[in-house]
């Protein structure tokens, strides 16, 4: 063997070493579910570019992968116990609850301190159904004051109230625990509409400043279940 091959013998025995340890190295990550250098290697980092670029040459393919939610999702209604069962009180401190006005449509306004004028045209246009459907229609307004259950805080949050009271057309009730914003996971800062059937049950619910779309479309369901409500005590039983 000339010097040449003994030479050339080390480096060939340390690159066999090289790649045994790679081996080993990956059948480990294999066994532990750990693919480390496949996520940057260029072969890979290849296919997702031209995954990619299929996705935007070709938009009405939508990746399997991810799950959208259904209009059947988005369009189930929650339940109205936690709002009838809610422990809700007068200004006078007096129970208080819902289920006291079954018979009629009802639609709940639930504000807080930051969302009283919140939505301020859908209130006209329930003073307006008030004034056609006075028997059929209850507007209540829900005022969630949890954190504010103590003295002298709560006289504040009842003065405050009876201006409201003094203008008509609302049964005031107060939430002192914040019952109905947990229940319903509803975030602060922004008014919530609840709409209850004859039944009491919830036909609509909504969260947040409305655009005027969203006004004008509850608003009319709104009268859409007084009409029918009206139409259904003149035919009788």
């Amino acid at each position: 063997m000339d010097k040449k091959t003994k030479r050339a013998a080390p480096a060939s025995a340390q690159c066999y070493r090289s790649r045994r340890k790679v081996v080993k190295r990956g059948l480990r990550d294999k066994r532990r579910g750990i693919f480390p250098n496949m996520l940057f290697s260029r072969p890979f980092l290849a296919k997702c570019l031209l995954l990619g670029a299929f996705l935007v040459a070709n938009p009405q393919v939508e990746p399997i992968a991810v799950a959208q939610p259904t209009k059947a999702m988005q369009n189930t209604l929650p339940s109205s116990e936690s709002l009838l069962s809610a422990a809700l009180f007068d200004l006078l401190d007096k129970p208080a609850s819902l289920r006291s006005v079954q018979g009629k449509v009802v639609v709940v306004l639930h504000q807080d301190r930051h969302s009283s004028e919140q939505n301020e045209v859908f209130k006209d246009k329930l003073s307006a159904l008030i004034s056609r459907f006075p028997s059929q229609l209850r507007v209540v307004a829900l005022a969630d004051a949890g954190g504010y259950d103590f003295w002298p805080a709560k006289g504040y949050v009842k003065d405050a109230l009876r201006s409201v009271e003094k203008k008509g057309g609302a049964m005031i009730v107060v939430d002192w625990k914040g019952a109905v914003r947990k229940a319903y996971r509803l975030k602060s800062k922004q008014s919530a509409v609840f709409v209850l059937n004859r039944s009491q049950e919830l036909v609509a619910f909504s969260q947040g400043q409305l655009t005027p779309t969203e006004c004008d479309k509850l608003s009319e369901q709104v009268e859409s279940l007084l009409v029918q409500e009206t139409a259904s005590k003149r035919a009788g039983p």
